[in-house]
């Protein structure tokens, strides 16, 4: 089950206008920008401690589980 969370983020104006920019060239919008370069920097995390403490992604989402 996914839950829908909302979080409010402040941009300034040239972070604003970059995001509305690379939105318009990838055809989607800010917000789903912004999604996608959180979920890619969320697994990004993940093989980053993978890698370092050797543990594997399933064992990292099934810890994950109980919480």
């Amino acid at each position: 089950m996914v839950k829908e969370n909302q979080i409010n983020v402040k941009l300034d104006d040239k972070t604003f206008i970059i995001l509305k920019g690379l939105s318009e060239y990838y055809d989607t919008t800010p917000t789903e920008l912004l999604r996608e370069i959180a979920v890619r920097g969320i697994w990004k995390l993940f093989n980053i401690v993978r890698m370092e403490e050797g543990v594997s992604l399933e064992e990292m989402l099934k810890a994950g589980e109980g919480t």
